[in-house]
């Protein structure tokens, strides 16, 4: 990991303990806002509203003693309407009719209307003095009401504003802490991720730069210590096959010329297998050091043309289309194995086809096509294995020894890509090879 700055203390501090943290954070600043609004308010509530003072501000304007409701006092020719939450309320009416004078030619029309937000239940009417809610009443006068309304104490309301201002205000900064602190995790896991996912088959694995927890930094060296192991262990398999290899040469050598004192059939058939062992052993290493190469700068262009021209077959014929200056970062040896590959599998399998070569999202991409047989479609998941063979037979000489994709797919994606492939609707066979520009 590298170096960090000073300003990264927070994003270096364990998981656990910013976890830890934003819940203590959360915990005690909700309860700081609960304590403060608990004794900042609620205000007390307005005192109840006297009906002696409706009657009066019916008669000589709005009255409104210390703490009570404000009221206001309007002219109607309709009779009054409720206040939301409010009803009609007989015991307020019956106990504002003595204190209130009938109009002349009342009749039997009422001529005092009340509602009321609070419900009274069973009560003794001859005893009601005040209100406690919101009230609305309507006194007739000939033919226009005098409608009085209180309504809700101004200081409640506000601190019922105050009060959702708070918790929002809490609320919004425990979840900007949240943020900060998910962020300062995430981050470091996401570059860990996109770090592996880039990573090189042969090449050597490092982690991301920029502050991280200890357990990322943990996490990082892990990763770090695997990658050195499995290179060192493809290194031993790769000094062994070698050594195999050459072992196996001087025994091989002795078998050919043993052949030769064999009859005509038999010493074709017996160098015919040696032909075959060699064959099977110089795959088996290509694919062993197509993970252990130097990059250099190589031009795909005229790498495909060149084996395609060194490789060319009257009875096999193939057909190129490469963008000119395609270039990309790699080892030599391996992508030109990688073509190879997959030009021999057109000639022996399909008897040609065509090669194209393009770029694609700053990609290279190398596909074959064929109107061959096809690959076995139930084999089709396994193709690009070692030793798994698109051709049914057991037979080597046609079915190949089930190393070139595997060999081919290595080296895509030691290159930064990776080998798909497939049949085409029409009859025949698709591969498809990605190759990043740079690595």
């Amino acid at each position: 990991m590298a170096a960090t700055s000073p300003g990264s203390w927070w994003s270096r501090r364990p998981i656990f303990w910013q976890v830890f943290t934003l819940v203590i954070v959360a915990v005690l600043l909700t309860a700081a806002a609960m304590l403060t609004l608990t004794f900042v308010g609620p205000p007390s509530r307005p005192a109840p509203t006297v009906i002696a003072d409706i009657a009066a501000s019916l008669r000589a304007g709005p009255v409104r003693p210390n703490n009570g409701r404000p009221m206001t006092l309007t002219r109607s020719v309709a009779p009054p309407s409720p206040q939301t939450g409010e009803v009609r309320a007989p015991w307020l009416e019956a106990a504002l009719t003595p204190l209130l004078a009938a109009p002349e030619g009342a009749g039997t029309e009422p001529w005092v209307i009340a509602y009321s937000s609070e419900q009274p239940g069973p009560r003794r009417r001859s005893a009601e003095r005040e209100v406690r809610g919101t009230v609305t009443v309507g006194w007739r006068q000939g033919r226009v009401w005098q409608v009085l309304r209180s309504h809700p104490s101004p200081t409640e309301t506000q601190w019922v504003i105050t009060f959702a201002l708070a918790v929002g205000a809490v609320l919004a900064f425990i979840l900007a802490c949240a943020w900060f602190v998910v962020r300062a995790i995430a981050q470091p896991l996401s570059a860990l991720a996109d770090a592996a996912e880039s990573a090189r088959i042969g090449q050597p694995w490092s982690g991301p730069d920029g502050p991280a927890t200890p357990e990322v930094a943990k996490l990082a060296a892990a990763l770090a210590s695997f990658d050195a192991r499995q290179r060192d262990h493809v290194r031993q398999q790769t000094t062994m096959l070698a050594g195999i290899a050459h072992d196996l040469g001087t025994p091989l050598t002795r078998l050919a010329f043993r052949a030769e004192t064999l009859s005509d059939p038999q010493r074709e058939a017996a160098n015919s297998d040696i032909a075959l062992m060699r064959g099977l052993i110089g795959s088996s290493l290509a694919l062993a050091r197509s993970s252990m190469a130097r990059s250099e700068l190589v031009d795909m262009h005229h790498l495909v043309h060149a084996v395609i021209a060194a490789s060319w077959q009257e009875s096999a014929p193939l057909q190129v289309t490469a963008s000119p200056g395609l270039t990309v970062e790699g080892e030599p040896v391996a992508l030109q194995c990688l073509v190879q590959n997959l030009v021999d599998n057109m000639q022996r399998h399909a008897g040609g086809g065509r090669i194209s070569l393009i770029e694609r999202d700053a990609m290279a991409v190398l596909r074959a096509e064929d109107h061959g047989p096809g690959f076995p479609p139930d084999l089709l998941s396994q193709l690009g294995s070692p030793f798994v063979r698109g051709e049914p037979s057991r037979n080597a000489m046609t079915g190949g020894n089930g190393l070139g994709l595997a060999i081919a797919r290595t080296i895509a994606e030691r290159h930064g890509g990776g080998l798909t492939l497939g049949n085409l609707d029409q009859g025949g066979a698709w591969v498809e090879v990605i190759l990043a520009r740079q690595t």
